[in-house]
């Protein structure tokens, strides 16, 4: 059949491979930023904090966006329905290296020994700092193994000093390199925030510039947590005297990732743009099969003169057909994931800034997993189940001696 319709085979593996390679664009950003991918295994079970807000209560006055560790472990200190709590202090850039003359500006993080079973990473040298370090606010860092190479030339530096910020920290572990795709758990350093320094002393120590990431014990347990969360805001509002502390929202692995501050839900949307991108070329393609179902009436004829039944005439049309999708399917996925990986930072990046572009590299494997293959197979079939189901019905249904004129 390829052979004897050579233009309309190359149309229509073309034009299914175009429509594919749009629809699984579309898919695989989605699917990458939000599915249970290492070093962020737990997606679907984290709930991230907003900043927090906190205001004098008589008339909104002395207002600031921002939260304290005595807010945050108040908030989300109590969870019944959550596994862990990591809480971070803000990131920032820093210099750093072996000394003052070497330094290089990189992300680093703050963070309590949580994190460290909150995200996957994977040590190729020593050890995450331990819960005696972080209580002791010991300055000691975890650095990646890019940060090792190009600060000491080598990955063996476990016991070294490090300079954040001209201040030495003692190297404890050095992690493999992770993409800035993943932005909750990327940084480039990692050191323990200081338990014991003081809140700012506004608003009744509500202001500060912590966030916290929920780990719920289940998928199923997220919105429970939510419920939660914002019952302790109420309980904390409670035992303030004259302000009132806000957190207005908090945010699913989905809605961290997309329209982080709109009611809209991203999955609805991604679907519908998928859909119309499916619907449309189909459309197109289900004209071009109607053309060519009427030069096949004959042969359906014949098949159903011999005794073949309508559906099974019908299941030989969308099976062909299939085929031919499929074929324009994997041409069509080949092509999405060279066009990921070329606008990956455009398509995928959170985060704009200057070190998350020169860390964004991601490995091809991200689309190589079950899931892209089992949407690539998906968006075929229904593909072709738009295009091709209405024209070959409509051939079926017609009665043998007009199906032999080709009527």
């Amino acid at each position: 059949m390829l052979k004897q319709n050579k233009f309309f085979s190359i149309i229509s593996i073309v034009g299914t491979a175009l429509t594919i390679a749009f629809v699984m664009v579309i898919y695989m950003v989605y699917d990458i930023r939000t599915d249970n991918v290492s070093p962020e295994n737990n997606r679907d079970r984290m709930v991230y904090s907003g900043d927090g807000y906190s205001y004098l209560t008589k008339d909104h006055s002395s207002c600031n966006s921002g939260m304290s560790l005595k807010a945050a472990k108040a908030v989300f200190g109590s969870l019944p329905h959550a596994e862990l709590v990591a809480y971070e202090k803000e990131s920032f850039v820093a210099y750093t290296g072996s000394s003052q003359e070497n330094g290089m500006k990189r992300k680093v993080k703050q963070v309590d020994t949580a994190t460290w079973k909150l995200f996957h990473y994977q040590f190729i040298a020593g050890r995450p700092f331990n819960d005696e370090e972080f209580s002791a606010f010991r300055k000691v860092a975890v650095i990646t193994e890019s940060v090792a190479k190009q600060t000491f030339y080598t990955t063996d530096v476990v016991g070294k000093d490090i300079l954040v910020n001209f201040q030495p920290y003692r190297i404890v572990g050095v992690i493999k390199d992770i993409s800035s795709l993943f932005d909750a758990a990327f940084s480039e350093v990692w050191i323990p925030y200081d338990l014991n320094a003081p809140d700012w002393r506004t608003n009744e120590q509500m202001y500060g510039v912590y966030k916290a990431i929920v780990l719920a014990k289940s998928p199923s347990d997220v919105d429970v947590v939510k419920k939660e969360i914002a019952n302790n805001v109420r309980k904390l509002n409670k035992t303030l005297v004259e302000h009132t502390f806000e957190m207005q929202k908090t945010y699913t692995q989905v809605e961290h990732s997309f329209l982080k501050d709109s009611d809209l839900n991203p999955m609805w949307i991604f679907f519908g743009l998928a859909l119309v991108l499916l619907i449309v070329p189909a459309i197109n393609i289900s004209g071009l099969l109607s053309s060519q179902m009427n030069k096949r009436l004959s042969e359906i004829g014949v098949r159903k003169a011999y005794g073949a039944h309508k559906y099974q005439v019908l299941t030989q049309l969308m099976t062909e057909n299939f085929i031919l999708a499929l074929i324009g399917g994997i041409i069509g996925f080949i092509f999405s994931c060279v066009t990921l990986y070329i606008f990956k930072v455009w398509l995928l990046a959170g985060d704009t800034a200057l070190h998350a572009v020169q860390n964004f590299d991601i490995s091809i494997f991200l689309f190589l997993r079950p899931s892209v293959f089992a949407g690539v197979f998906l968006a075929c079939l229904l593909f072709n189940l738009l295009s091709v189901f209405i024209p070959a019905y409509q051939a079926t249904k017609k009665n043998i001696i007009d199906a032999l004129k080709g009527e």
